[in-house]
Order: C-alpha cells, then sequence, then structure tokens
C-alpha cells in the first residue's frame, strides 16, 4: 500500500509495551481501559494491551477490510484466496479492556476497530468513520439512552454512517440496535455447507453440517451408538440442586468413561452440550442435535427432527450403531440464502413502525482472520457464525460505496443497500426462513445485501423524497398489495432529465374492508427504469 494519507492524525501505542504494532495497512493501533476497571484490574497490565486475544475483533475486521490473502487452508477442507469487503482499506484498532465485542469504523478506505462498546473518543478526533458495530444493546430501555447510541446519532449527523448488528437471540423478535439511525444487520446462510452425513445401522443416513477436523478419519465402519444422557454418573438434576432449579448446567456431571469410550453419542439438550469437551476425550465422534449453528464448530450438527429420529432408533434396537462420513466441502448449494435461525427479527421493539432490520448478509460458517492463540487448534483463519460476521460484510459495501460516491449521505448509502436487495433465493424462489416458511420483512429486512446493484441504484429514496444519482431515466411503479389492503401510489411515474433532480410520491393504504386483520401483512412498491429496480417494502397492521 501507499503512504499513510497525512490527514490522518492517529497514532500507534499509547506510550507502554502494548503490543502495538503498525504498518502501512495497521495505522493506528491503541487500547482504552483506564475508565472501565477498578484499581486491582488495572496492574493486570498483561490483560490489558492492544492486541486481540479472542478473534472475534481480528476476525470482523479482516471480514470488513481484509487485504487478498492466497493459500488459505480452513481445518484441511478447504483452500483457496480470502479477502474483505473493502480490501484495499486501511485500518485503525481500538480496544477495549478485555472486552470480547468489537466495534468498527470506515471512511474512504480506513477501517477500525474497537473493542466493547466504547464509542472511542480518539477516533472521533482520527476522522475515522462510518461505524460499523458487532456489540448489541439487549436492554430496549437503553436504546436512546447509551453512550454508543447516542454517539451514533451524532455521528450520522456529521455524515457517518453506522452499521450495526441486529443480534444473536433468534428466531425471536429480538432485534437489537434499532435505532432508526444505523443500518441493522440480520444473518443468513450462503451457498457453501461443510457437509458430513450421519450413517446408522438400519441404514438411514442423516445430513449433518461439521467444520471440526475432529472425527474427520473415523475408521469406516459402525461405532456403537448411545445417548449422553446415558453415560452420566448423576443426573441434571443433581447439578440443579447445587446451582439453581431453573439455570442451564454450567458444568458437566461425572462421565462413566467405560460408557463412552469408543461410542459415538448423540447429544440433544443444552445440558448435555456442556460435556462436549469432555467426551471428546472418551468417545469416537460426538453428533449434536440443537437448532444453533454455532455447535458445527465443535461436532457434527443435524436438526432437532433428525436427532429425535435418530434417538428412535437408539430405542428401537438392542445394539444400535452409527458411522461419521469425512467432511467434504460443497459449493454453489441450493437454496441459498437462507435466514439463520439464531439471526434476531423484527418487529421493532421500540418503534413498530420503524422496520427493523434493515438488510441481512452471509453470516453462517464465515472465514476470517484470526489470532492464532485464540483459536484451539492455532489456526490463523476460522470460521464463525453470527450478525457479528454478517455486520462487517455490510461495512465492506458503506467502504465501497462511500469511496464510489463520496458526495452521498448516511440515509442516501442505506437507501441503495436496502432498495436494491434481492427478496430471491438462487433458485428464483422467495428467499426462505431456516423453517422453511418465506421470509417477512420482519425476517430479513428488505433483503439480501447486493453490492454491485447498490453502487448504481438508479435513484435514492430519504423520507419518500426521491433523487436521481443515474442517468435519465423513467421509472413506473408496480405495487403488491399486503393482504387485506388496497395500496396506491401517486404519481405512478418518475420522470428524471438530469442528475442530482429530486421528486416525491405520495403512497396511500386504505382496508378493503373491515374489520382490519390485528396481525402484520406485507407488501412492496417496486419502481423500475431499463436497468434499475427500487424497492420499497410495505409493512400493515391494524390499529
Amino acid at each position: 500500500m501507499g503512504p499513510i494519507p497525512s490527514k490522518w492524525k492517529g497514532r500507534c501505542s499509547d506510550g507502554e509495551i502494548d503490543g502495538s504494532t503498525c504498518n502501512r495497512k495497521l495505522i493506528t493501533m491503541r487500547k482504552y481501559y483506564k475508565n472501565s476497571v477498578n484499581e486491582t484490574m488495572r496492574h493486570q497490565k498483561n490483560l490489558f494491551n492492544a492486541t486481540d486475544e479472542y478473534g472475534h475483533g481480528t476476525h470482523t475486521l479482516s471480514t470488513a477490510g481484509g487485504r487478498f490473502v492466497t493459500g488459505v487452508n480452513y481445518n484441511n477442507m478447504t483452500r483457496g484466496t480470502t479477502k474483505g469487503g473493502a480490501p484495499n482499506a486501511r485500518v485503525a484498532s481500538y480496544k477495549l479492556a478485555a472486552a470480547i465485542g468489537t466495534l468498527h469504523a470506515v471512511k474512504n478506505g480506513i477501517v477500525a476497530v474497537m473493542a466493547a462498546s466504547n464509542d472511542g473518543p480518539a477516533a472521533c478526533a482520527e476522522n475515522v468513520q462510518p461505524w460499523v458495530v458487532t456489540v448489541g444493546a439487549s436492554t430496549m430501555d437503553r436504546q436512546f439512552t447509551s453512550y454508543v447510541e447516542l454517539g451514533n446519532n451524532q455521528r450520522f449527523k456529521n455524515g457517518i454512517v453506522a452499521v450495526m448488528a441486529a443480534g444473536n437471540d433468534g428466531p425471536a423478535a429480538c432485534a437489537e440496535n434499532v435505532q432508526p439511525w444505523v443500518v441493522t444487520v440480520g444473518a443468513s446462510t450462503m451457498d457453501r455447507q461443510f457437509t458430513s452425513y450421519v450413517e446408522l445401522g438400519n441404514n438411514q443416513r442423516f445430513k449433518a453440517e461439521c467444520l471440526s477436523p475432529d472425527w474427520m478419519n473415523l475408521v469406516k465402519k459402525q461405532y456403537p451408538l448411545i445417548r449422553a444422557r446415558d453415560i452420566f454418573k448423576v443426573t441434571f438434576l443433581e447439578v440443579y440442586h447445587n446451582l439453581c432449579k431453573t439455570c442451564i448446567a454450567q458444568t458437566c456431571p461425572d462421565l462413566d468413561d467405560e460408557k463412552a469410550k469408543g461410542k459415538i453419542v448423540l447429544i440433544s439438550t443444552h445440558d448435555e452440550i456442556m460435556c462436549l469437551m469432555e467426551l471428546k476425550d472418551y468417545a469416537a465422534g460426538v453428533i449434536v442435535a440443537l437448532p444453533e449453528a454455532k455447535f458445527s464448530m465443535y461436532a457434527p450438527l443435524i436438526s432437532t427432527s433428525d436427532g429425535k429420529a435418530i434417538s428412535a432408533y437408539i430405542n428401537s434396537t438392542k445394539s444400535p450403531t452409527a458411522y461419521i462420513t469425512p467432511v467434504i466441502v460443497e459449493l454453489n448449494t441450493k437454496p441459498a440464502p437462507i435466514v439463520s435461525s439464531y439471526s434476531c427479527r423484527g418487529p421493532n421493539g421500540i418503534t413498530e413502525e420503524i422496520l427493523k432490520p434493515d438488510i441481512i448478509a452471509p453470516g453462517t460458517q464465515v472465514i476470517a482472520a484470526s489470532p492464532p492463540e485464540a483459536d484451539d487448534y492455532h489456526q490463523a483463519y476460522i470460521a464463525l457464525t453470527g450478525t457479528s460476521m454478517a455486520t462487517p460484510i455490510v461495512a465492506g459495501v458503506v467502504a465501497l460505496l462511500k469511496a464510489i460516491h463520496p458526495e452521498w449521505t448516511p440515509a442516501m448509502i442505506q437507501s441503495p443497500i436496502m432498495t436494491t436487495a434481492s427478496t430471491t433465493d438462487n433458485t428464483n424462489q422467495p428467499i426462505k426462513d431456516f423453517n422453511e416458511e418465506t421470509a417477512t420483512p420482519f425476517v430479513m429486512g428488505a433483503g439480501l445485501i447486493q453490492p454491485n446493484t447498490a453502487a448504481d441504484p438508479g435513484f435514492v429514496t430519504v423520507r419518500r423524497i426521491v433523487k436521481n444519482v443515474g442517468t435519465p431515466g423513467l421509472y413506473n411503479v408496480t405495487v403488491t398489495e399486503p393482504e387485506g389492503i388496497f395500496a396506491d401510489v401517486h404519481p405512478k411515474r418518475l420522470i428524471f432529465n438530469k442528475v442530482g433532480e429530486k421528486k416525491t410520491f405520495k403512497p396511500t393504504l386504505k382496508a378493503k374492508k373491515a374489520p382490519v386483520s390485528k396481525n402484520y401483512v406485507f407488501g412492496k412498491l417496486v419502481w423500475s427504469d431499463v436497468g434499475h429496480t427500487v424497492t420499497n417494502p410495505i409493512v400493515v397492521k391494524g390499529a
């Protein structure tokens, strides 16, 4: 990369030996902890260096702005070239204490990462923008009072885009970071899968997702199969007695090593998952039947319904057996994307009239850089899952849009990210939720981000005022009415004669008959000319 721009006012380190090391790519590396820890913790300098021990910040930063790296190998399963969304970006790193969460910022090729929810006073002075936040603000009454949200509001006023994660407690209506001045990002799958199969002794076969290097090379034969609950010396009820009556166990009960040795073990509950790492020392293999993608990092992951089928097989025979096939990497899988089960959905918990999340991006099994010491297998690249992984993908797009259109405001950048999003998958069918139902705007926002079309949207929409940012053209509107609702738009066509010209439109919504449904119904307005399509979702609920 070329010399660091002279306008950059950041610095490397804070005068302490804290691991800071900068270059033309990483142009600032600093830490913040003095106002967030007690006196005893302040003396633990090893906890408060400027490096990333957990991997979350490095992973998300490299997703947003990592350079091209060839020959990347992940678990000996896949090899290729990786890059971030804005590979020519410069990077500034800001870390708060020993926290795991991260904030990111991007402006005209400058990406910054900050730990936890620190709003980075130095980053403001150093002209870092826009911000990309991969931590959540889960307490609803803090959404408009915490310094992160208020700081993002001020940045928005100053022309800085804030992109924030929707949260990972889905599929509930748990969308976080729902302020109108931020881009709120949900997560989806992508068209790549790490596939293994569980083959039972009765010839049943179940597809699994697995990214773990463990149990990849089992001798091809049937192994004894047992449920996890059948190998504990004590029950979880006894564990609860020592902990609490309602919580998930935080420790694994004593295992009967002999019962586990040489067998494949089926884990079916969140209690049993606490024993996963201990089982690795004894079992021939482990199968996890839980609806959470993160567990595929450690063992073959199957659906809960397939788990019930395997459990029924165990009950049906005196000598149940199974085999786990080696992992294969499948590309161009269909259908994709699918909205991930963990991705938080709407409606907006504060203001239902503001649609959240805004957009989805791939967040499941995203491979990106990580400090080797942060990974159990000491790898430099790992796969992580979450809306935190989807958010920096949107960040990269924001950086590119800002570079292409430096005059665009935050609202003008958010507009094409949403209005050009795709609502169809790679089979040309509507994007599905994890349960195979059609995804609604509460599930996927405007849809899956489309970087290329966002760069040339035709026009942008801010408060129903549209501004032509492309060539002169004539746009006609097509209305998809929500069920039971009459929808109309005036005018029905927009004619632009020059770049920068502004027009307005007014939608009208009326119930076709009373009473109006108390459930949400969905539709859309689609403006199109010869080369552009601009889509506005419609969400309606009876008062």
